[in-house]
This record gives C-alpha cells, structure tokens and sequence, in this order.
C-alpha cells in the first residue's frame, strides 16, 4: 500500500506540474487505476 501510495504520489506530482494533452492523460489515468487495484 505505501509503494503503491508513494508511486501515486509522484506519478501525480509530475501530472500536476505538467499539463497533458486528454490523450495522454486518459492513459495515464488507466494507468493510475491499474496501480491502484494493484
């Protein structure tokens, strides 16, 4: 749970700084919720 948490925590620290286009966006969040059932 804290890697899974800590990797979160990261993968949405660089997301915020750096806005995406929806495309790339949208696959990152499939990827965020792969991570989060995981």
């Amino acid at each position: 749970m804290s890697i899974t948490q800590s990797l979160l925590t990261k993968i949405s620290g660089f997301h915020r700084p750096k806005p995406l286009p929806r495309l790339p966006s949208t696959h990152l969040n499939g990827k965020m919720r792969v991570l989060a059932i995981a």
